[in-house]
């Protein structure tokens, strides 16, 4: 018997969409200076002022991909467990 998705479910998948995205956009923002981002020259430019040890490059990159590719993976739901779900046998 297939489960109808109920209100949860959709509520679920809005806030994957809305979380997702906006990590998505604002990691778009750091790396690729899209949407009027500051691109990732600037964004290393900030990683200096914390005084992190090692290039600044490095975390800006690591920081800003982080973002971006995490926000695809809450998007596309990669953790999200696709096994079908079964009611407690009584």
């Amino acid at each position: 018997m297939a489960r109808i998705p109920g209100p949860v479910d959709w509520g679920l998948l809005v806030l994957r969409l809305v979380l997702g995205g906006s990590f998505v956009l604002h990691g778009a923002q750091k790396l690729f200076g899209a949407f009027g981002g500051p691109g990732i020259e600037a964004f290393a430019q900030s990683v200096v002022k914390l005084g992190l040890p090692g290039p600044p490059a490095f975390w800006a990159y690591l920081a800003a991909g982080s973002e971006f590719c995490g926000g695809l993976a809450v998007l596309l739901g990669v953790l999200r467990s696709s096994a079908p779900r079964r009611s407690p046998s009584r």
